[in-house]
C-alpha cells in the first residue's frame, strides 16, 4: 500500500514539474525549452500509462515454474490460477488459455488440495507436438506434488 502512495505522490510531483516548466518556458518565450520539456512529459506519461497494469495487480500470463495452488476457475476460453510461486509468500493470479488436459490437471490437484494435502504444482517441458501449450512456444504439463504437513502436537 505504502508503494502504490509513494507511486502516485512520485507522479503529481512529476507532473507539477512539467506543468511549471511549460508554463515557465511560454510565459519567458523561452521556446527551445519545449522542444525537450513536451517531449519528455510525453514519454513519461506514455510509459506511466503502460507500467500501471502492473500497479494495478492485473493478472500474469506467465505461470511461474513452481508454484502452490490456491484454487483456480475455468471459462469457455481462459483458466485463471490463484497460486503461492515458490519463493513468495503472497498469492498472485495467473491466467493462460483454455486446454481440456491443464483443466483435468487442475482438476486433479484441487480434489487433492480438497482432501487436506497441499499441492506444489511443477511445469515439465514437452517435446514438439504437445497437446498443451501456453502461449506461442511454451510448451508444458503441470505435475502435481503432494505436501502433507506434520500433526500439531
Amino acid at each position: 500500500m505504502l508503494n502504490i502512495i509513494i507511486f502516485t505522490l512520485s507522479l503529481v510531483i512529476f507532473a507539477g514539474l512539467f506543468l511549471f516548466l511549460i508554463v515557465h518556458s511560454i510565459s519567458a518565450r523561452k521556446y527551445k525549452w519545449l522542444l525537450i520539456v513536451v517531449p519528455l512529459a510525453l514519454a513519461s506519461s506514455s510509459f506511466t500509462i503502460i507500467s500501471i497494469d502492473a500497479v494495478r495487480g492485473w493478472p500474469s500470463s506467465q505461470l511461474p515454474n513452481r508454484f502452490v495452488l490456491l484454487d483456480y476457475r475455468a471459462t469457455s476460453d481462459t483458466i485463471w490460477v490463484w497460486a503461492i510461486p515458490e519463493g513468495f509468500n503472497i498469492p498472485r493470479t495467473y491466467s493462460m488459455p483454455y486446454s481440456s488436459s491443464s483443466h483435468e490437471q487442475l482438476e486433479a490437484a484441487k480434489k487433492s488440495k480438497s482432501k487436506g494435502s497441499m499441492v506444489l504444482m511443477e511445469k515439465e517441458s514437452l517435446r514438439e507436438g504437445s497437446d498443451f501449450s501456453i502461449g506461442d512456444k511454451q510448451q508444458f504439463k503441470l505435475k502435481q506434488h503432494e505436501i502433507t504437513l506434520p500433526e500439531k502436537e
